[in-house]
């Protein structure tokens, strides 16, 4: 994985979302494999611990609920196996037993569903800017490997954006951290209402964000941008300049994440150098090294706007 290390086989099993049919084929065959071995070996041997692993399997990736249902499923699975070759065991026994495993099949699954729960929290809280709301860093980088590795695949372009907000600083020494913090909230909000449901924004550094776009190419990027700038001084109280950076190219198989950042940071420095408010962008296509030079610190249209409006 690019911009990060690669996660162990294990970290990837239990962090996996598999589709809910899979999950089901596989507890299933887990069941029925466990039912035949109850069988093969007799009444005397006891597989109560063969049973936990669907179970586990159905709690860990499909809740506590499926949990419970798998639970009483391999309960009777073993019951009916024991019925048909009870040796000593009686009837009424093979039940109690039954009935017994259920209750210790149901706890396993509520403590495997809780303890998934808890961890699913713990990686979103590791993962997101607490500030707001949105991934941060580390998170960022997990999933515009992603998004990179997709776009690969696909032979389809992939855009990233580097946005800084303007005179931050500045606003937390007039107006205090706390307006600097509602700055910081507001320019989150807007700017996640102006994004597909496939764009990955992140807080990447104190007043500093980082927006991939997939399947955007220079120009659909910059009209994202445009979007954002436009919306952050029509729609909050108090107008949010910012200065972007945007390169956009070919996703093949020579990119990497970080290099592109990078390159979306300079640009980002270049548009604030040039006088703040502005974008700075450039195609590549198949490198950030073989980017072809930056087009022009173009003003952002939003501050055109306000100043057409004499704000």
């Amino acid at each position: 994985m690019q911009g990060g290390e690669q996660p162990s086989l294990f970290a990837r099993i239990v962090s996996a979302e598999p589709r809910p049919v899979v999950v089901w084929g596989v507890v299933a065959l887990f069941m029925l494999s466990a039912g035949l071995a109850d069988v093969l070996v007799g009444p005397y041997v006891v597989l109560a611990t063969v049973y936990l692993l669907p179970v586990a399997v159905a709690a860990w990736y499909l809740g506590r609920g499926p949990g419970i249902a798998v639970a009483l499923g391999c309960s009777l699975v073993n019951v009916a196996a024991v019925a048909g070759d009870p040796g000593a065991i009686s009837a009424s026994t093979n039940l109690v037993n039954g009935a017994l495993r259920l209750v210790g099949f149901c706890f396993v699954a509520a403590i495997v569903s809780a303890v998934h729960g808890l961890l699913r929290q713990v990686r979103e809280l590791a993962g997101t800017d607490v500030l707001t709301g949105l991934m941060n860093r580390r998170r960022f980088l997990v999933e515009g490997a992603r998004e990179l590795a997709r776009s690969q695949r696909e032979h389809s372009p992939l855009a990233m954006v580097c946005i800084d907000i303007d005179d931050l600083k500045a606003r937390n020494d007039l107006d205090g951290h706390a307006a600097g913090d509602d700055t910081l909230r507001q320019f989150a909000a807007v700017t996640s209402d102006c994004l597909r449901a496939t764009d990955v924004l992140a807080r990447t550094g104190g007043d500093e964000f980082s927006l991939l776009l997939p399947a955007a190419d220079l120009a659909a990027a910059r009209a994202t941008v445009e979007r954002v700038m436009a919306a952050l001084v029509a729609l909050v109280p108090h107008p949010i300049g910012v200065s972007a950076g945007i390169c956009a190219g070919g996703a093949d198989s020579g990119l990497d994440l970080e290099a592109v950042m990078g390159l979306a940071d300079r640009l980002m420095y270049e548009a604030k150098r040039a006088g703040k408010g502005r974008v700075c962008s450039v195609g590549f296509l198949s490198s950030p090294e073989g980017a072809n030079g930056p087009g022009p610190a173009d003003p952002a249209p939003g501050l055109r706007a306000r100043s057409a409006g004499g704000g």
